[in-house]
């Protein structure tokens, strides 16, 4: 019996300790986490519930949802590992007993250190019993007991892989809850070539995946080159667990034209012509380490309908001011995009730009026009538009700040009466 009792009271190596104090550094300072993603696996806790706990915060960090208490606790109860008598109160308890994450390295050391310890058992007793039930030749078992060892020194073995069918339905299912979150209305998947340009076996894949997405999501499929998609897949692979971030900077428009005025009576004209329209924003978006930055382009051609009352002359100026509307089309546009990963810049690439609907506006504005004749002008019209809503998803400051300032220039022609 004692003997026995000895035996029982045995327990395979680990440090609850150090569990508790990553799990609490964790839950305490969401930005260790990506560390400490980086060295353990779920395999690598001892106690049960200290794994089930560590493999809710590797899901969710894994969807970049946002990780603490409450929400580690809601994700718990969804898949099925909560419990209503001991969850909360022990998550409460992870965070009280660790005051830092400082250490969380150190704690991790210890973890992964148990965790070898036991993987060396495992293998230990499982090449004891093949000695013993002489389970092949000493060349076999050597060989066996050799892939064993190295299994443990890579940290994974073949039999821990997980099946791709394990991993799609949830997949699946986080990708359904996105669309709906941020309305999504389309999809782009990746679309590889070959070198000579032909179609490859990837890009039949990536054809039965659209399919596939199209049949559950009811949305449209497109097929991008992959280079785009590439950049884009490791932004947020690298940015998993960071803050996000979006800056977009629109320059004040700038408007030339030509227009052609005809006069009503001595200080009231009716006037229409053709406008350009240069719209440029800066663009920046993902975190410091990992982020693109560029430049959007977009080029308006558009014509307008003002009514232009002169207040005053004096010499060659006419001081006047002007109502009316515009109707603009987008007639091209480009976005230079620089990629950097973990601060290196890694892909800069180009895009062009497309919107289709009409863009209409009301304007107002005061302008002073130099008269080269009697018949010909240069104007400058400092003015304020309001630009109606048009439905494109194209950010522009049209769409940001529908109400702004502008500046108009360009040459007028004026007939009718003086």
């Amino acid at each position: 019996m004692p003997a026995d009792n000895e035996l029982l009271s045995r327990q395979m190596p680990h440090s609850l300790e150090a569990e508790q104090a990553a799990l609490g550094s964790m839950l305490i300072d969401a930005d260790c986490i990506k560390d400490v993603m980086d060295k353990l696996q779920p395999e690598d806790f001892y106690v049960q519930q200290n794994r089930e706990i560590f493999e809710t915060i590797y899901t969710m960090f894994s969807y970049s949802k946002p990780i603490d208490g409450v929400t580690v606790a809601e994700e718990m109860q969804k898949n099925g590992t909560y419990n209503e008598q001991t969850t909360r109160s022990y998550l409460v308890q992870l965070m009280e007993i660790t005051p830092t994450s400082a250490n969380v390295m150190e704690y991790v050391k210890i973890i992964r250190d148990k965790s070898l310890l036991r993987a060396l058992a495992k293998a230990a007793g499982e090449i004891t019993a093949m000695v013993q039930e002489g389970l092949g030749e000493a060349r076999d078992i050597l060989e066996a007991s050799e892939q064993k060892v190295y299994a443990i020194r890579r940290g994974r073995s073949a039999q821990e892989l997980v099946p791709i069918s394990q991993l799609i339905v949830p997949f699946l299912d986080r990708l359904g809850e996105l669309i709906e979150e941020h309305a999504v209305t389309e999809i782009v998947l990746g679309h590889p070539k070959n070198m000579d340009g032909t179609l490859g076996e990837r890009s039949e894949k990536a054809r039965a995946l659209a399919d596939i997405l199209r049949e559950r999501f009811g949305l449209p499929v497109k097929l991008w080159d992959e280079r785009r998609t590439t950049i884009d897949a490791h932004q947020i692979l690298f940015n998993q667990g960071k803050d996000m971030e979006r800056e977009i900077k629109h320059h004040l428009p700038v408007r030339t034209g030509l227009a052609f005025s005809y006069r009503v009576n001595e200080r009231l004209s009716l006037e229409s012509g053709m406008t350009y329209t240069n719209l440029t924003s800066d663009i920046r978006y993902g975190s410091d380490e990992h982020y693109f930055s560029g430049k959007q382009m977009l080029h308006y051609v558009g014509i307008p309908l003002n009514l232009r009352y002169k207040l005053l002359s004096w010499k060659r100026l006419d001081l006047y001011a002007s109502a009316g509307v515009l109707g603009e089309k987008c007639v091209s546009g480009k976005i230079e995009r620089d990629y950097v990963l973990d601060n290196h810049s890694a892909e800069t690439e180009k895009e062009d730009v497309r919107e289709k609907p009409l863009q209409w506006s009301v304007n107002a504005s005061a302008g002073l026009q130099l008269n080269v004749s009697s018949a010909i002008g240069l104007y400058a019209e400092p003015g304020v538009s309001y630009y109606i809503d048009n439905g494109s998803s194209v950010e522009n400051i049209y769409k940001d700040k529908p109400c702004n300032f502008n500046l108009n220039v360009g040459v007028r022609f004026t007939f009718g009466k003086k």
